[in-house]
């Protein structure tokens, strides 16, 4: 993520000469733990939190006083376009983003966890959404055996419940003992084939690779049921053609066909026998 995509808010600052009553009307307004105190020549002096305003207030200190006296420079500095590297045992509360050298705005903690949180939300959506739009049987666990992705089709199939699934052992929820074989690499299903509920399946497991270190398996279900009845009407077909074909041929008789606009589709041997033509 980079740093622009973070600012909570943009262009809300303090200046220096802004007193104490200044800043929590900001902070309230704004609903934030802190804010930015710039200079007239936009320089950041520092920050003023919550934190800071309360302490001060429970010292007495007057409401008027001018927010110079208690910045802190606890904070971090950020460009725009460069990339936020979170580490919760690193990272400051407040960072300032500048544009050019002049503060635009900062990310704070608190928001920068909600905006990660709401990320994670939308990008589980997104791939719930993706691997139920694919006819596909799909399902994946991690090392431990826990199902972390199960799509509707997978789910209906094994006859589970998706919220109820998600991170329980696929041991403890699935009874079908061909499936957890595949999931554990003991593959016993012969001619590469399996049948649920009346539908065969090709299966396809295999082990999940992130950064040379395996994180998990996952299983694809490909129903070739309707394939395979395709295929077997296509040599009915066939078969039955070439039974046309010999009862057409053997007939003394001669059959000669047209298309209605005088052009000859097919002619029998006893139509060639008979006009003397091939």
């Amino acid at each position: 993520m980079k740093a622009f995509e973070a600012i909570n808010p943009e262009g809300v600052f303090l200046y220096a000469g802004q007193n104490f009553s200044d800043a929590s009307r900001l902070l309230i307004d704004h609903h934030l733990i802190a804010a930015p105190v710039l200079n007239h020549n936009k320089k950041c002096l520092g920050i003023v939190s919550t934190d800071l305003l309360l302490d001060a207030l429970l010292k007495s200190t007057s409401a008027d006083q001018d927010i110079q006296q208690i910045v802190q420079d606890d904070y971090g500095i950020l460009d725009v376009h460069d990339e936020i590297i979170f580490d919760p045992n690193n990272t400051p509360a407040v960072t300032i983003v500048c544009k050019d050298g002049i503060p635009i705005g900062m990310i704070d903690y608190s928001y920068l966890l909600e905006l990660y949180s709401r990320r994670d939300t939308e990008t589980r959506m997104e791939l719930k959404a993706t691997v139920d739009a694919v006819d596909t049987h799909i399902m994946s666990i991690d090392n431990e055996g826990r199902i972390r992705i199960i799509n509707k089709w997978m789910a209906k199939v094994l006859d589970l419940n998706i919220e109820f699934a998600l991170n329980t052992f696929a041991a403890e929820v699935i009874d079908n003992p061909e499936i957890i074989a595949l999931l554990q690499k003991q593959i016993i299903i012969h001619d590469q084939k399996m049948n649920l509920k009346g539908h065969n399946y090709i299966p396809f497991a295999k082990n999940i690779i992130t950064e040379g270190e395996c994180i998990g398996r996952v299983l694809l279900l490909r129903d070739v049921s309707e394939v395979e009845v395709l295929v077997r009407e296509s040599v009915y077909t066939k078969r039955l053609n070439r039974e046309l074909e010999a009862i057409i041929e053997s007939m003394f008789d001669g059959l000669y066909v047209t298309d209605g606009q005088a052009n000859t589709l097919r002619i029998n041997k006893g139509f060639e026998r008979v006009m003397g033509i091939t």
